[in-house]
Formats: structure tokens, C-alpha cells, sequence
């Protein structure tokens, strides 16, 4: 775990003043916008957030798992497993259902955490999504896509000037206070969320007690924008081993699923998801 927080911190430290990234599609789709989003997976405005499982006083970090409350009862017997490998590895662990609310809710519920000792999030389920509307005149675009970097950085300024539910603006202490991560498989048409959730955190399992392993090893794939860049994005100073894929013409959905098959620790992508 402490490899890969190293990792995120050494990559954000590298974003400074490069170009936005373009959107590139080889089929020619467009980017989901907000609205077609949030009617696919509409989000009562009321907010709910009940704590299920509150940590004992410890000074171990704190880690909040906030899981959306339809799903809660489904996993629940599965997640159970998941906390017990967290709290071996030496954290604390709360747990909150959400049923809900804004993503100024959520932030709001994270920042209140921070005084406990709160050192990462993880939202399971389909839970509130900020937003950022972004022009970039000198490169010609205007951009929209969901930002949970509004969930880590959380004494930052971050603003919607114009009220059309975009943030748009962002200053002040712009460093994250915590990590945030994602577990949503609602979108999967071959599974369903609950299992493949349940498979999730069975491997989990079995890659922190050791009967899966994979090599020590990197992977470092730079799509068409930042190809001329980057290459090991400083990974070489974490893994003896990273390999490095830049070239446009190789970087694609097909040849990253090929790349996975020969096995790495972590894998790094520069890319539209």
C-alpha cells in the first residue's frame, strides 16, 4: 500500500503546466456528458449519510469507506473481509452508507473525518460526482468531465462562478489532503455489481495474504497527448523495472489488454478513459 501512495504522489507532482488532454476516439464516440450521466443513475438530492461501523479510538490512519445504501446489504458479508485486510494492514477503518446528497455532501462529510486522523476514502457504488468545465481558448477546446480530485483536496477553493452546477474555478491550497478511490461496476453489462464487487474483493484478499502475486514490475502507457512528455513518470524511482509504451500508434485499448496478460505490479495510463 505504501508503494502505491508513493507512486500517486510522484505522478501528481508531475502535472504541472502541460497541455489538456484532447478527446480521441477510434469509433468516433463523444465523451458521456453530465446529464446523460446523472439520468442513467439519478440521485435523490436529499442526503443521507449513516455511520454502520465507527473505529474505536486508535491512532492508526483512518480510512472511510462510504458505500452506496441500496448496495450495502448485498456486499456486506464480502466487504467484511475487505475491512479485515485494511485493518491488517494498519488502518482504521469507518464505514458510512450514503443515500443522497451533493458532492458538497460528500466533501463536507470528508472534511469533518480529517480531525480523526482521515487518510483516504474509498466510495463503492454509485455515489455524488463533481463535475469541472474547463476552457482552454489557446488550445481551442472546452472540456467537462467528473473530477473526484474535489474529494482529496479538501481546504482547496473550489468554485462554480456561474451557478450551472460546474465547478469552474480552483485555488487556494490546491494539495490533497487524502486519497480517494472508486469501486462502481454498475455500468458493467457482463456482470452484476454485486458480483463482481464480491470477485473484487476476493482477489484483493488473496493478492494482500500472498496467494496472488504478480511480478515487481511496472507499466508505463502514455497515450497520443503526453507521448513526447513522459516515459517511466518517475516510477523507475519506486520499481527496477518499468516498461514504457509511447508510441501512438501501439497505444491502444487492444494492445494495453494484450500488456496486461504479461503481469505488473502496477500500470500506469496517460489517457481518455
Amino acid at each position: 500500500m505504501s508503494k502505491l501512495i508513493l507512486v500517486l504522489l510522484v505522478i501528481l507532482g508531475q502535472g504541472r503546466g502541460l497541455p489538456p488532454t484532447r478527446w480521441i476516439d477510434p469509433l468516433g464516440r463523444m465523451p458521456i456528458k453530465r446529464e446523460e450521466f446523472e439520468g442513467k443513475k439519478p440521485f435523490p438530492l436529499e442526503r443521507r449519510i449513516g455511520a454502520v461501523l465507527v473505529p474505536s479510538k486508535s491512532s492508526n490512519p483512518l480510512v472511510d469507506i462510504l458505500v452506496n445504501s441500496s448496495l450495502y446489504e448485498e456486499i456486506q458479508s464480502s466487504l467484511e473481509q475487505f475491512v479485515s485486510d485494511l485493518e491488517n494492514e494498519g488502518y482504521s477503518i469507518r464505514i458510512d452508507t450514503v443515500s443522497g446528497g451533493t458532492p458538497a455532501d460528500l466533501r463536507s462529510h470528508l472534511n469533518v473525518l480529517l480531525n480523526q486522523g482521515l487518510v483516504g476514502a474509498i466510495f463503492i457504488g454509485i455515489l455524488p460526482v463533481a463535475w469541472y468545465h474547463m476552457d482552454e481558448p489557446g488550445w481551442g477546446m472546452v472540456e467537462e468531465f467528473p473530477i473526484d480530485y474535489y474529494f482529496m483536496d479538501l481546504d482547496g477553493n473550489w468554485i462554480d462562478s456561474n451557478g450551472d452546477g460546474f465547478l469552474d474555478e480552483h485555488s487556494g491550497d490546491m494539495e490533497p489532503e487524502i486519497w480517494v478511490g472508486r469501486l462502481y461496476a454498475g455500468a458493467l453489462t457482463m456482470s452484476a455489481e454485486k458480483s463482481a464487487l464480491e470477485r473484487y474483493f476476493q482477489k484483493n484478499h488473496a493478492y494482500r495474504t500472498g496467494s496472488l502475486s504478480l511480478p515487481d514490475r511496472a507499466r508505463s502507457m502514455i497515450d497520443d497527448d503526453w507521448f513526447y512528455w513522459y516515459d517511466t513518470v518517475s516510477l523507475n524511482l519506486i520499481f527496477d523495472t518499468v516498461d514504457v509504451l509511447t508510441n501512438p500508434y501501439v497505444t491502444t485499448a487492444e494492445e494495453f489488454r494484450n500488456r496486461l496478460t504479461e503481469g505488473y505490479t502496477l500500470v500506469h495510463i496517460a489517457s481518455h478513459s
